[in-house]
């Protein structure tokens, strides 16, 4: 049982849909055939920003790290200091990428923070 509950964990697909017309979004997530999510009012966004994650990970339990590395964040931030994430990858220049789009969909700022010590807002 545990090992099932593991694979059903790692074989979760999250998305993100936006329906602009109607202002909404929904975070689905999938599982093999199975699919659950609800539409959600969107929020008035302030921006968009990418940021640099650092992740480790211990996959024995032993308290000593196996491998570490960073992840690249898209999150979508309203209400001045609320946040969802959209997107992770391991690679910044995809990232950006891809908050370099929503930011243009949703007609707001992006913020470059792939580099925590020299954050930038990117002219799109």
């Amino acid at each position: 049982m545990l090992t099932f509950g593991h694979a059903l964990k790692f074989s979760a697909i999250n998305n993100v849909y936006f329906d602009l017309e109607n202002r909404k979004y929904k975070k689905e997530i999938v599982v093999g055939p199975f699919k659950t999510g609800k539409w959600i009012e969107l929020p008035e966004i302030d921006y968009i920003s990418v940021f640099r994650q650092g992740w480790s990970k211990d996959s024995d339990g032993d308290g000593r790290t196996d491998s570490s590395g960073y992840v690249y964040d898209v999150n979508v931030w309203h209400n001045t200091s609320k946040h969802f994430t959209i997107y992770s990858n391991g690679y910044p220049e995809a990232s950006l990428e891809m908050g370099r789009q929503l930011a243009v969909k949703l007609n707001t700022d992006l913020l470059d923070a792939t580099d925590p010590f020299n954050k930038e807002w990117v002219d799109l």
